[in-house]
């Protein structure tokens, strides 16, 4: 057999068998299952409903130097619709999530004849979320993010016609902290039972007359129940 025929065969053979294990290599690939996405991947929307309760942690300053501490805990229902991305890597959780909230918190309490009413209201907010699978349909979570409220403030010191009375509306910022645990009910339905905790700024109101002023540092703390769609 000639040296350059054997070169040649040589060569065919080759890249005969080269193919051949590339076309092997692609039908392997082709063939094995593709690793399954966490029901906790994507995007998703849902809502939440809940019981809040919010302390004002204020003081009023009156004219006199003298002062009296507000601390009535107001409370009610609360809900939120919200809307968000996650995404898993291995048994670790990443997110974020934004929301609308709605709050039924009133109080209205009177002390030492002064009357102070405290109503939350509507409320936005955004948050990055961060935990782990128990288990493939479970998700232990923290977050940690931004939320702005509404609270309507007001009130009169005594109960005579004419005496100094406020009523603002404050947009109240603060740092919102809280956790929780998340279940895929089936592959695109999730469910959630959660506590927040909220430090929001502190703000100053004013009397009409009289030099009166009322200063506050609230916090609330919240638990909800919540349902979610992945799409």
């Amino acid at each position: 057999m000639r040296p350059e025929y054997s070169f040649m065969r040589r060569e065919v053979m080759s890249r005969i068998t080269a193919a051949l294990f590339g076309a092997t290599a692609l039908v392997a690939l082709s063939s094995a299952p593709a690793l399954a996405q966490s029901p906790f991947d994507g995007g998703y929307v849902g809502a939440a409903l809940g019981y809040a309760w919010m302390k004002p942690n204020g003081t009023t300053t009156f004219s006199n130097a003298t002062t009296q501490k507000v601390d009535r805990t107001n409370d009610g229902v609360t809900g939120a619709v919200f809307l968000g991305y996650g995404k898993t890597i291995d048994t670790l959780y990443l997110g974020i999530e934004g929301e609308i909230g709605i709050s039924d918190q009133e109080k209205n309490s009177t002390l030492a004849g002064n009357t102070y009413n405290f109503d939350a209201g509507t409320s936005l907010g955004i948050a990055l979320r961060a935990g782990l699978l128990a288990t493939p349909d479970t998700l232990v979570y923290g977050r940690i993010g931004w939320q702005r409220t509404d609270l309507d403030v007001s009130g009169r010191l005594g109960s005579v016609a004419g005496t100094p009375t406020m009523d603002e509306n404050e947009h109240l910022n603060g740092w919102r902290i809280g956790g929780g645990v998340e279940h895929a009910l089936t592959e695109n339905v999730l469910a959630r039972l959660e506590y927040n905790y909220t430090d929001y700024e502190s703000y100053k109101v004013s009397y009409g007359q009289g030099g009166a002023r009322t200063n506050a540092e609230p916090h609330e703390s919240a638990v909800r129940a919540g349902i979610a769609y992945r799409f």
